[in-house]
């Protein structure tokens, strides 16, 4: 069974993207701490859809966020130089603080 579930932070503003199909993709990197006490691992997590579009309005740098999802490895080719990736899908993601003043404007302005 391939699941995930983390809470984190995020380390920046989350970036969306939309495919020729119409799709929103919502790309962000999340700092998942580990029993350790100064030990964090730095992950990218993607979110597609509704629900990637909810986080665009309401995600910025610093906010505190559970995911729960699936892992997933992708490898690709350019020039001659492979590339490979681990990133967590997220099927949901929970919003576990709540927003400041200034990151409710900054959606905002992401927004418009």
């Amino acid at each position: 069974m391939n699941t995930f579930h983390g809470v984190g932070g995020l380390t920046k503003d989350p970036v969306a993207r939309t495919t020729p199909d119409g799709l929103t993709i919502y790309a962000m990197r999340v700092a998942f701490g580990r029993r350790e006490a100064d030990t964090a691992d730095f992950l990218a997590v993607t979110s597609f859809g509704k629900a990637a579009e909810t986080h665009l309005s309401y995600l910025t740098k610093g906010r505190l966020i559970e995911v729960a999802g699936h892992i997933q490895q992708r490898s690709w080719q350019t020039d001659d130089v492979w590339h490979e990736r681990i990133e967590i899908i997220a099927d949901q993601v929970t919003f576990l603080d709540k927003p400041t003043i200034d990151t409710t404007s900054q959606a905002e302005d992401k927004a418009a």
